[in-house]
């Protein structure tokens, strides 16, 4: 009896949470819990973020004219304070994001004044950057990285207090143990959709991270909105794939039009060369001959003057270099 080999089933581990990295569940996150909301921006900056005073803004910027950059940036936060937070987080690799950033924050801080409002009325505006990628190089340790407009001259004073950025490489700075909260959302951004239990267990430990991770439960639970963030993540590679095959595509079809330019453009090289290189022969050619013929003729009437005054054929023939009976033809007697 032939026994049948086992054959391993092999499971597909199916998320129980959302990913925190996606740009629609970052975004629903964040503004569905103000306290969460809160907590987060204390970790990170600088100042106190008072629940009832948070208001979510608009975070389309529509452009001052058709030729000018659109921009929609992830959370916009106002607070109580006046105080003005703006949060991204970047999953996939994004070009020249600390120009885009500044940018960014640029457009806030334009629409900072109203009309006949004083300069001394402008807040201060912060950027805050997550990102699962490296922007500033393996070399450098630290993941976070804070940025002001200061002088290069020490003390380095400030210049204006309103220009805070701040990016967080979270990939760098996750560690579920550590004492430092910035520390612990690292870790949940980057392990959020699949935390085990003994994680979440050690996360919940902190009091406000119990906060976390319960509100985080209740986001998991909704379909539509796991739907549509893996609908876009799926788009997106599909999109970035179709980019990169239209790219490859573009670069061989130009090739392949270099080559037959270059092809064309030098045969029709070559017949421009022929062609002159025929010229110059037929030319040189000609001008041999005519110089030939010239002399031939120039050596005939030296000859007949020389008969006319006398001269005997051989002398002629001589004098000339025409042959005797060249030189008899001319004489009549050839």
């Amino acid at each position: 009896m032939i026994k049948k080999k086992r054959r391993k089933k092999r499971y597909i581990k199916k998320s129980r949470y959302v990913d925190l990295t996606e740009d629609l569940v970052f975004k629903y996150f964040f503004s569905s819990n103000k306290a969460v909301l809160a907590f987060l921006i204390e970790s990170f900056l600088p100042i106190k973020a008072e629940v009832k005073g948070l208001l979510l803004l608009d975070t389309s910027r529509a452009p001052t004219s058709p030729a000018r950059k659109y921009v929609i940036l992830d959370l916009v936060v106002l607070l109580k304070s006046g105080i003005i937070v703006h949060i991204e987080m970047h999953k996939n690799r994004s070009k020249h994001l600390p120009k885009r950033t500044t940018y960014y924050w640029s457009c806030l801080y334009s629409e900072n004044l109203k009309k006949g409002e004083s300069y001394d009325k402008l807040k201060p505006i912060y950027s805050l950057v997550f990102t699962n990628f490296g922007v500033f190089g393996k070399k450098i340790k630290d993941f976070i990285h804070p940025y002001s407009v200061r002088s290069d001259i020490e003390p380095h004073e400030v210049l204006d207090d309103d220009l805070n950025i701040v990016f967080v490489e979270a990939h760098k700075g996750q560690d579920a143990e550590a004492i430092d909260v910035r520390k612990k959302w690292c870790y949940i951004f980057i392990h959020s959709a699949n935390l085990t239990d003994s994680e979440r267990k050690q996360l919940a430990k902190h009091k406000r991270f119990k906060m976390v991770l319960e509100h985080f439960d209740e986001v998991s639970k909704n379909k539509k909105l796991s739907y549509e963030a893996l609908s876009r993540d799926v788009s997106l590679k599909m999109w970035k794939m179709e980019r990169k095959s239209i790219l490859k595509e573009g670069i061989a079809k130009g090739m392949r039009k270099g080559v037959a330019k270059g092809k064309a453009e030098g045969k029709a090289e070559g017949m421009e060369k022929g062609i002159a290189k025929g010229k110059a022969e037929g030319m040189k050619k000609g001008v041999a001959k005519g110089k030939a013929e010239g002399k031939k003729q120039s050596q005939k009437e030296i000859a007949l003057r020389m008969l006319e005054t006398g001269f005997t054929p051989a002398d002629i023939s001589k004098a000339t270099g025409l042959s005797k009976n060249e030189v008899g033809r001319l004489n009549g007697k050839g």
